[in-house]
């Protein structure tokens, strides 16, 4: 088997041209990755950022009273054989 040092390096290009566009140079891949990594965080830290915490409260018996989003909520009440009323 002969080994064709050429031929290896012609797909490698050919790989790296269909990824990064043809003519494409060390920095400009480097601009396009930075960038990428960059609106990756951006997305990622927008939705942490708007993202409402769910509070839930408990009595003493362990059970589930009230769920809290943001401005609103629920509020549970349970019978004298501790099942959830249904008003």
């Amino acid at each position: 088997m002969i080994y064709d040092k050429n031929a290896f390096i012609d797909s490698s290009i050919n790989r790296s041209v269909k990824i990064w566009g043809e003519g494409a140079t060390m920095e400009r891949i480097a601009k396009k990755v930075v960038t990428s990594f960059f609106l990756f965080i951006f997305l990622v830290l927008s939705c942490l950022v708007f993202a409402d915490a769910i509070n839930y409260f408990y009595d003493d018996a362990g059970r589930l009273v009230r769920v809290a989003k943001g401005t609103e909520g629920l509020v549970y009440q349970y019978d004298a054989v501790a099942r959830i009323r249904i008003d």
